[in-house]
């Protein structure tokens, strides 16, 4: 309810996870839970970020923060679909990504 100032180095979630094998039957359970409760709600979303705050709560997870300093984009709507792919082709440009960035092995 009040204004913080903020300098800049703080960190924020950006929802790139990596998780161990043992989570995915957690993650398995809450979303039969969220299909029974909300499955009819074609709007409603099971968060992975509550799902993880709830096994951190519990003692069952616990996660650690990578910080990283380059620009997050993403797609969460469809019309954020042309923005990400030009973002994508500007870093296949920079040589940030490689050319066949999809079918990369290795």
């Amino acid at each position: 309810g009040s204004a913080v100032s903020l300098n800049g180095d703080e960190l924020v979630s950006m929802n790139i996870w990596g998780f161990t094998p043992s989570v995915f039957s957690f993650i398995e359970a809450a979303f039969t839970s969220f299909l029974k409760e909300s499955g009819h709600d074609i709007k409603s979303e099971l968060y992975i970020p509550t799902v993880i705050n709830r096994l951190i709560a519990e003692n069952t997870a616990s996660v650690g923060i990578l910080p990283a300093s380059e620009t997050w984009f993403g797609v969460t709507y469809r019309e954020d679909k042309p923005m990400a792919k030009a973002l994508i082709r500007e870093l296949i440009g920079q040589g940030i990504y490689p050319e066949n960035l999809w079918n990369r092995r290795g």
